[in-house]
């Protein structure tokens, strides 16, 4: 058995689902165009520590 996983977003929009759940999760309305690096969480107003504690 061989299973793909999509790292990429070529076949699904796993950055969109990202955006939309830290929206939700933080009161927060970011973006595609917000978003200045490669990662969502270093775009956000919180702490290194927040970041860590969300990753787990």
């Amino acid at each position: 058995m061989t299973i793909f996983v999509d790292m990429d977003d070529v076949l699904a929009d796993t950055f969109g689902k990202h955006l939309e759940w830290y929206n939700r999760d933080f009161n927060e309305n970011l973006r595609r165009e917000d978003i200045v690096s490669g990662e969502v969480h270093e775009n956000g107003p919180f702490s290194s520590n927040t970041t860590s504690n969300i990753m787990r």
